[in-house]
């Protein structure tokens, strides 16, 4: 049975340690998502790719996040996340599903298939233009390692928690010894 300052000592190291250990967790980190796309319309095939931070969805409903940067070269005009401020992205439980573009500032729209009734569709209403829309996610290099890599010192938290669970190591000793 332990005594009242076993018992004392013994939560407070608890205690120690598991706020040195919250402490020092590695929050998750948002990710910079990019995708590539292409519109097959009658006339050709024209391409571009948007960015997205895919912070804050979550993995269940319909989610939208706004594009961060936005390409678009259509007939020799050259679009940016500047004339597209209303473009999203959509997600259906966590998945990506479409770029969504309303069209307010620019001579076409990018049709949701929520929307659409089907596939993704690139509209040009004035022209009576309607194509396909294809996306391919871009996968992230790994970062590279740093040229001089750093060396792995012991922090001085590491050496205060192992200081707070010398008690509980000099409480066994001691309830060997009786």
């Amino acid at each position: 049975m332990l005594k009242p300052l076993q018992k004392i000592t013994l939560a407070a190291s608890g205690v120690a340690f598991s706020l040195v250990t919250a402490l020092y967790a590695n929050p998750t980190q948002a990710a910079t998502v990019a995708y590539d796309f292409s519109v097959s319309i009658p006339d050709g095939t024209y391409g571009g790719f948007f960015e997205y931070d895919d912070e804050g969805l979550s993995s269940s409903g319909f989610d939208q996040v706004s594009v961060s940067e936005f390409f678009f070269d259509f007939l020799g005009v050259e679009y940016t996340e500047v004339d597209v401020p209303d473009a999203t992205v959509d997600f259906q439980d966590g998945s990506f599903i479409a770029l969504s573009i309303p069209g307010d500032n620019t001579p076409f729209t990018f049709v949701p298939p929520s929307l659409s009734g089907g596939d993704s569709l690139f509209v040009v209403p004035e022209d009576q233009i309607v194509g396909n829309i294809t996306y391919t996610l871009v996968e992230q290099p790994p970062e590279a390692p740093p040229e001089n890599p750093a060396v792995s010192v012991p922090e001085p938290s590491s050496g205060v928690a192992l200081l707070m669970l010398a008690p509980l190591g000099i409480i066994r000793g001691l309830k060997k010894q009786q």
